[in-house]
């Protein structure tokens, strides 16, 4: 199916994850370009950020993994505020595990907390169209949000 977000692993691995139209996330070996496991991985991996046509983000401890059995969720993100307008919008979480970054359809982009799973800020006004990916910098100092029209916006 159709392929709709990847992911390189931080660690160094040559492995690739991948999130597609059939709602799967995939670990594939770019030397070889063979399927190694059917679900997926970020940041330090041990853990895994999810976007979902349901308008939530889930923090799953990828160490409980199993395609046959139910995961560990660690933390819901959810907000009135919140609604993901693409299959392919990307979250991020910053380095050091604190906050989960998201776009909204409505062009807003919000900052949750990761422990409490709360809100901490919600940025509005700023993009013209549907915020379809956030990526965190190396430190987690800024943030870089981008929307279907094409503007790139830098948060410090």
């Amino acid at each position: 199916g159709k392929v709709y977000a990847a992911e390189f692993m931080l660690d160094g691995s040559p492995e690739v994850l991948t999130g597609g139209a059939d709602r799967s996330i995939r670990v594939w070996d770019v030397s070889n370009g063979r399927n190694l496991k059917t679900f997926s991985c970020r940041w330090d991996g041990t853990k895994l950020l999810t976007n979902s046509r349901d308008n939530s983000l889930q923090l799953v401890d990828t160490r409980m993994l199993d395609p046959t059995t139910h995961h560990t969720v660690l933390g819901q993100y959810k907000s009135p505020a919140y609604t993901c307008g693409f299959n392919w919008s990307k979250a991020s979480i910053t380095p050091d595990g604190q906050f989960i970054a998201a776009g909204s359809s409505s062009g807003s982009v919000l900052i949750w907390d990761a422990i409490t799973t709360g809100v901490w800020r919600e940025n509005k006004d700023t993009h013209t169209g549907a915020v379809v990916g956030c990526t965190w910098s190396p430190t987690g100092h800024m943030l870089a949000s981008c929307d279907k029209n094409g503007c790139l916006v830098l948060w410090k």
